[in-house]
């Protein structure tokens, strides 16, 4: 499909670039099955699975059954808890950034705004987090699925 000017901006990724790519149709399924039943964890979760149930849905018509962590939801009630700022102004989301947190962990991010380079700092955030969350003692995956899962359903 065509790629927005923004989107375009933001990746540098030009229709050229992605021509000879296969639709993911074709490739939904490899998708599938190198997840396997792992827990995704991704940061911002909800922007990629909308496409990702999107997906689901056209090929198997039912969504996504993994267990999704967000990244920024588990900075949100584990790292960084957000401030109370009156008159309901919120100015946290920008604490949240994949680059903000990157910065705040110590992780240089390589290939920014590409899959592999966004990838691997969110891995690095994450196992970040789960460090945090070891010293404060023995925890349990149902407290991490409390503050960090996502469902669009």
């Amino acid at each position: 499909r065509d790629i927005p000017p923004a989107s375009i901006k933001v990746h540098g990724i030009v229709p050229d670039m992605v021509a000879e790519a296969r639709a993911v149709e074709e490739v939904f399924d490899d998708f599938l099955v190198f997840l396997g039943v792992d827990i995704l964890v991704a940061h911002h979760a909800f922007f990629d699975l909308r496409f990702i149930d999107k997906a689901m849905r056209r090929r198997h018509a039912f969504p996504l059954q993994n267990l999704v962590l967000d990244t920024v939801a588990m900075c949100r009630a584990i790292a960084f808890p957000p401030h109370r700022y009156p008159y309901g102004i919120n100015l946290d989301d920008r604490r949240y950034s994949l680059d903000a947190l990157a910065k705040h962990f110590g992780i240089e991010v390589q290939q920014r705004h590409t899959a592999l380079g966004d990838a691997l700092a969110t891995a690095m955030i994450f196992q970040r987090i789960l460090a945090r969350l070891e010293k404060r003692g023995p925890g349990q995956l149902h407290n991490l699925v409390d503050v960090a899962s996502v469902f669009l359903r």
